[in-house]
């Protein structure tokens, strides 16, 4: 393996590596097919690890005690979602497999184009709130045991009681199943483009680098398991698995700038024989093979290179994170090129809005347009995708949640609807106030 190949091959991986795992949860794992697991076993935890974070000086016979007293409610709680998952498919072709027990909930939703994460978070969540009235009981059962309810302070630096959204967390397995699903995509998306490295090779980058090898998992992402558990140990999981993440990049950032610096190729990453060893094993065969036909001559024998079709030429594509000087030879033969703005990429441009869209949008809920009050609108205001239209405008795509705020949407039929209420224009709002700071021209939004 070459060291230009080397290299290639390393910065492809880093920019595959480069995409935030927030971006990659909703654009590619939230649209695959997804195995929904609601069980008792991760209800129980989800609860424990509520009581363990607020009521720790609570002795075992107590928090025993407190568990066992919300097992009523949550076979309740169990017993609706299966219900609902039921009734839902029998009239959407995209639920099969369907498993419901007293104690748990399985069943598979197809990958249709749509977000399987909110499919299945309508099915606990939306219309009958199940899991809303589950966490009043909840909580009603901790303040009758412990005499207090768990309290969270809110944006105004009150102290507010804690919602279903603070103790359960729907999850893809944990981060970490995101974070491993990302790398592998990242790894074969880079084999795939390169004609001489393999998996193979990648592992031996990993071990060299005292990077956890089971970052590349064996299973496929093509369906993606997911389970309604708890906030606490997601997050503590999430923390873990990004910070594996970044050791990952910190080693590959490392071995691309001892490559360019060096010029020297990497020992530990075996591979296919560089197109010089290619030509010395030609030039080493060329001065013996006529020996060979000579009596009295004995001629060792000699490993010959293997050809392949590949170019020399070197093709570096290098994402906005990697932003590392080329060596000096480098530089004087490729002419220097702008870096494109993240209007040029569709995926770059739906990632920097997204950013900070929320936030905009949060700032500029106030009269007489829809006021800021739980958070859960800006919250769930989100580009999905940026096309062209005909005469070559970007058009970007939005949505946010619709039940409830579509009621206010002008033209919706509804009696609250309202022109300056209506979601559609404090979105469009927030997107062009981003989009200035953004430098991009003219564009067209809509809701998807």
């Amino acid at each position: 393996m070459s060291r230009s190949s080397q290299l290639a091959f390393l910065k492809k991986l880093h920019m595959q590596m480069s995409f935030n795992s927030d971006f990659y949860r909703d654009n590619v794992a939230n649209m695959q097919t997804h195995t929904f697991s609601l069980t008792g076993r991760q209800l129980n935890k989800a609860i424990r690890a509520i009581i363990d974070a607020y009521f720790p000086d609570a002795t075992k016979a107590k928090k025993k005690k407190v568990l066992d007293r919300c097992q009523k409610p949550m076979n309740i709680f169990i017993k609706n979602v299966g219900d609902r998952v039921r009734s839902t498919s029998k009239t959407s072709e995209g639920i099969r497999s369907i498993k419901i027990t007293k104690r748990s909930v399985v069943a598979v939703f197809d990958a249709t184009g749509g977000n399987r994460f909110e499919k299945i978070y309508g099915q606990y969540a939306r219309g009958p709130a199940y899991v809303k009235v589950f966490t009043e009981s909840i909580l009603k059962v901790f303040g009758e045991e412990f005499g207090a309810v768990p309290l969270k302070k809110n944006k105004k630096g009150e102290l507010v009681d804690l919602k279903a959204g603070d103790i359960f967390n729907l999850e893809h397995g944990n981060e970490r199943g995101i974070v491993e699903s990302l790398i592998r995509d990242a790894v074969d998306n880079a084999v795939l483009e390169s004609n001489v490295h393999t998996k193979a090779d990648v592992n031996r980058f990993f071990k060299e680098n005292d990077v956890e090898l089971s970052l590349i998992r064996d299973t496929k992402t093509d369906t993606m398991e997911v389970f309604l558990g708890s906030k606490v140990i997601n997050a503590a999981e999430g923390i873990k698995s990004k910070k594996a993440k970044a050791n990952l990049g910190k080693a590959l950032v490392q071995a691309i700038q001892k490559l360019e610096s060096s010029g020297n190729k990497l020992s530990y990453m075996k591979g296919s024989p560089s197109f010089v060893d290619i030509k010395k094993s030609q030039a080493t065969e060329a001065v013996l093979d006529p020996f060979r036909k000579k009596k009295k001559h004995t001629v060792s024998k000699t490993k010959k290179a293997k050809t392949t079709k590949s170019s020399a030429k070197l093709k570096i594509k290098v994402g906005k994170s990697l932003a590392i000087p080329l060596a000096k030879k480098a530089l004087q033969k490729k002419r220097a090129t702008k870096s494109k703005s993240a209007a040029s990429s569709p995926l770059q441009l739906i990632a920097s809005l997204n950013k900070v869209l929320p936030e905009t949008v949060a700032k500029n809920m106030k009269s007489p347009a829809l006021n800021y009050q739980t958070g859960r609108f800006a919250e769930s205001v989100q580009v999905t995708d940026v096309s062209t239209t005909a005469k070559g405008f970007p058009s970007v795509g939005y949505t946010y949640q619709r039940d409830p705020y579509e009621v206010f949407e002008a033209g919706s039929g509804s009696r609250f609807a309202d022109s300056n209420r209506d979601p559609r224009k404090i979105i469009d709002a927030s997107i062009r106030e981003i989009a200035r700071n953004m430098a991009i021209g003219r564009f067209f939004t809509r809701r998807t």
